[in-house]
Formats: C-alpha cells, sequence, structure tokens
C-alpha cells in the first residue's frame, strides 16, 4: 500500500476515504435499532489501531450496547455529568454561544440518552503522580492525543459501515468517578478521556459553517 505508484485500486481507496472525510458528521439523534456486535467490534479495532507514543495504548475501551447488564446505571450516571453546564460559559468567548439554547439542547439530548445503540468509553491511564508537574501534564496529553487518534478511527470506520457517531467529551468530577468506578477503574488512576455514542442516523445534520485555513510556511 505504501509508495509512489497510484493504481486503480488505490486511487479509489483514496477517494473513497477522502469523501467520508468530508461526508462525516456528528450524529446525535439515532435510529433504535443495535448495532451489529461484529461491526462494533471492527469499530473497536480500528481504534486500536491508532498511532501511539512509544507503542503503548495507555488507554482501554469499553463497550456497552442495548444488552449489557451495567447500561442502565452507566445511563444513569453519565447523565448526572453535565452539571457543568452553569459553568459553560466560562468555556467560550462572549457571544460564541447562546447558552439558554446550548443548555436546553444539551438537556433534551441526555434525556435521549437510553436510546442510543451503542457507547464506546475510553478510559486513559493517568501518569504516575510522582512525575515533576511539566512532564505529567505532557504524558498526560500524549495519551489524550492517542484517545483522538483512535476516536477518528473508529468515527470513519463507523460510517464506512453505515453508522453515525458522536462524542460526549466534558463529564463534572463526581460523576466522572461514579462511571469509572462502575467500570472497575481507580479515579485516582484513570479518567474518562471521551465517551464515543454510535448507531444508524435517525438525521444528519448539515456542515456546520466553519472557516477551514491553513499556511505554508
Amino acid at each position: 500500500m505504501y509508495g509512489k505508484v497510484i493504481d486503480p485500486e488505490r486511487r479509489k481507496i483514496a477517494l473513497a476515504l477522502e469523501k467520508f472525510i468530508n461526508l462525516r458528521r456528528t450524529i446525535r439523534s439515532y435510529l433504535p435499532e443495535p448495532v451489529p456486535r461484529e461491526v462494533a467490534e471492527k469499530i473497536a479495532i480500528s481504534g486500536l489501531r491508532a498511532p501511539t507514543k512509544n507503542n503503548q495504548i495507555k488507554w482501554r475501551l469499553l463497550l456497552i450496547d442495548q444488552s449489557s447488564a451495567k447500561r442502565g446505571e452507566f445511563i444513569r450516571r453519565l447523565m448526572a455529568s453535565y452539571s457543568y453546564l452553569s459553568d459553560i460559559r466560562a468555556l467560550y468567548q462572549e457571544g460564541y454561544l447562546d447558552l439558554e439554547r446550548y443548555q436546553s439542547f444539551t438537556r433534551s439530548f441526555m434525556k435521549g440518552l437510553g436510546t442510543i445503540p451503542l457507547f464506546a468509553v475510553m478510559v486513559a491511564e493517568k501518569p504516575p503522580s510522582s512525575l515533576p508537574n511539566a512532564l505529567y501534564t505532557r504524558e498526560m496529553a500524549h495519551t489524550l492525543a492517542s484517545c483522538g487518534f483512535a476516536a477518528e478511527n473508529m468515527l470513519l470506520t463507523a460510517l464506512a459501515w453505515g453508522l453515525g457517531g458522536g462524542i460526549l467529551t466534558l463529564v463534572s468530577d463526581e460523576a466522572e468517578r461514579g462511571l469509572l468506578e462502575l467500570m472497575g477503574f481507580s479515579p485516582e488512576n484513570h479518567t474518562i478521556a471521551m465517551v464515543l455514542t454510535f448507531g444508524y442516523p435517525a438525521e444528519v445534520p448539515q456542515r456546520p459553517p466553519r472557516e477551514l485555513e491553513f499556511k505554508w510556511l
């Protein structure tokens, strides 16, 4: 696959990948149909093949579908994670976000968590607390970046198999602790990098208005 020769088959793959990248949207509304487990496992494996620092996977992936025994309690604890809403204004510049509308949307979305067919929880290992602060921060950043690479792999793989996906990122400290303990992890040594959602889309949003900019140096 590597090399300068672009044969017809490789060109087809490249164009398909480019198309999937351009078509990908964050999906928040799903049909009630379950995600086939063989497809869910393909999505998970694609995440585990993402690049990592020193080829070490410092995170774990847990899948929760409609038959998972802990699903009900997981959703209950996840719903408690959005207590941060009162502080959301601090994350955005003045005038960027309609806070009232955002709060209304988020509360409505959280009430529908039970309809999401598949959750993929990325649990990241924290670096040793004995590290100097600067090194601790860098190591944590590397691990979270690896989670981001894995998430993009998973979202594109899901799209290739006809599914949609989204990411839930912000959780309160209290809710994160409850979620980690439910899944068997120590809050002192782990953090939830993100929670991904997957399913067949009930609707696909339009491309958001976004200025794309880069430059050569």
